[in-house]
């Protein structure tokens, strides 16, 4: 661990000042999940900028920067980039490593990224997936099945990776998740957040194919007692799942282009389509809170809208009716009012 003191040596690069402040400001205090983000700029700025010391960085040279990062990347990720490191530069001003803050008034462009409708496959595609990868749920096309799970659960990658047998419970068909994989270590990581830490329902389906590829594990080195462990035995990467969803996705000619995640998004997606609470696809997929869910499928919110206002309205008529039909009845002796 770097001391304060080495912030202060002169000629020192953004890189090497953007990891040591790193380490002694916002590390500790960081998420896991958040900690990538912040390890994806340092390789960002490494890339751009090699060994380059800061003094030499002008604004314009910083400006360039931001302007040709921005072409092959989405404004939302490209401008938490550009706020890691300006936070860094403000540091380094701080601390009297330079004299002037050289991303001072310099903007980060970007292109607007994925639509939410591109994150996510329809419902009838959705069943379509599902079927191909029920096809051969065992040791040999273990990401299929790992697809298989996400579509039915919802669960991250990571959480899926880091499954073990003894998450399933057959006896009340449900699916815990307690920790993540991770690919580095081969061992596990925390979840996400505290919310993450969850016991969903699963159908008989889901737990049928698990089974199935349980069946065909015999044999197979797993001290970890691992759920999606091949013949490697190795658990797939996240390329590797990514690449097989792909080659599924073409082979079935289904739009638009899906990543691993997106089975998540397809799963959300799928059951607000089908009038599911906001606050239970809150719970099975580990948001912290549901404001979370709404805020990324706001995309769906106008259509939820307008089913939930129909509702409303439809109930109201009901009793409009019956209130109707019960006067009816009164006015005619003939008609018992019970009816």
């Amino acid at each position: 661990m770097p001391t304060p003191k080495a912030l202060n040596d002169s000629g020192r690069s953004l890189y090497d000042y953007f990891m040591e402040w790193y380490e002694i400001f916002e590390e500790p205090k960081l998420a896991p999940a958040t900690k990538k983000w912040y390890m994806n700029s340092a390789k960002i700025i490494k890339k751009y900028f090699g060994k380059e010391p800061m003094t030499h960085i002008s604004r314009a040279r910083y400006q360039r920067f931001l302007n040709d990062f921005g072409k092959t990347h989405a404004i939302k990720s490209a401008s938490k980039v550009d706020s890691h490191i300006k936070m860094a530069v403000r540091s380094a001003v701080d601390d009297g490593l330079i004299p002037s803050n050289f991303t001072a008034h310099t903007s980060m462009s970007g292109h607007a990224g994925k639509s939410a409708e591109e994150k996510y496959i329809d419902g009838a595609s959705m069943w379509r997936l599902i079927k191909r990868c029920e096809q051969t749920p065992d040791i040999h096309h273990i990401s299929q099945v790992m697809i298989l799970t996400a579509l039915f659960t919802g669960f991250r990658i990571a959480e899926v990776a880091g499954l073990q047998w003894q998450d399933l419970d057959q006896i009340n068909n449900t699916l815990s998740v307690t920790k993540t994989y991770d690919w580095t270590t081969g061992g596990f990581k925390p979840t996400k957040n505290a919310q993450s830490k969850r016991t969903i329902a699963v159908v008989q389906e889901l737990v049928d194919n698990l089974n199935k590829l349980h069946a065909s594990q015999t044999n197979i080195d797993n001290p970890n007692n691992l759920m999606f462990i091949g013949e490697n035995p190795k658990v797939p990467s996240s390329n590797g799942a990514n690449h097989v969803l792909r080659e599924l996705l073409t082979e079935l000619d289904i739009h638009p282009t899906i990543t691993f995640h997106g089975l998540r998004h397809t799963h959300a997606s799928y059951l607000l389509a089908n009038d599911v609470s906001i606050y239970e696809i809150s719970e099975r997929l580990g948001h912290k809170d549901y404001t979370t869910t709404l805020k990324i499928y706001s995309h769906m919110q106008k259509e939820m809208k307008l089913r939930e206002t129909k509702k409303g309205l439809q109930a109201f008529q009901s009793r409009t009716r019956f209130v109707h039909g019960f006067e009816k009845r009164l006015r005619n002796p003939l008609i018992p009012a019970f009816l």
